[in-house]
């Protein structure tokens, strides 16, 4: 028999479970528990494999996410911005509703807000005072 807290510690994912738990939890959203409960006995009784389990519970909290954020995402186009992987999925899911989504990764955006303040202090000789900042 399975236990739960190795079945969720997975390297690897199952795009396909993932996706469907999104679309029942945001089709669904009053069904959260049940379906969180029913996926512990699917990996207890019948030994889910751990890609599929980590991969669904992560797709029922983001569809659950995504139910309760509904008017802020439906007929818009969704700007993420962090963690790439983390992003991925949140993209993959909103694309399985048909919301256009645009991922922006979090280093990437803080070195260019970086740059373009180093950019607009330099063009305008703005100097910081460091002894203020301590």
């Amino acid at each position: 028999m399975a236990d739960i807290d190795t079945s969720l510690d997975s390297d690897q994912w199952d795009q396909v479970a993932f996706l469907e738990a999104v679309q029942e939890a945001v089709s669904q959203p009053e069904k959260f528990s049940v379906l969180v409960f029913s996926l512990r006995a699917e990996i207890l009784l019948n030994d889910m494999p751990p890609a599929a389990a980590k991969a669904r519970l992560s797709g029922l909290l983001i569809g659950l996410e995504m139910a309760g954020t509904k008017d802020y995402w439906l007929q818009a186009t969704v700007l993420l911005i962090g963690d790439n992987h983390l992003m991925q999925l949140y993209c993959s899911a909103l694309s399985l509703m048909n919301i256009p989504s645009q991922c922006i990764d979090a280093k990437d955006m803080t070195l260019q807000g970086l740059a373009a303040v180093t950019d607009a202090l330099t063009k305008n000789k703005i100097s910081i005072q460091t002894d203020r900042l301590s």
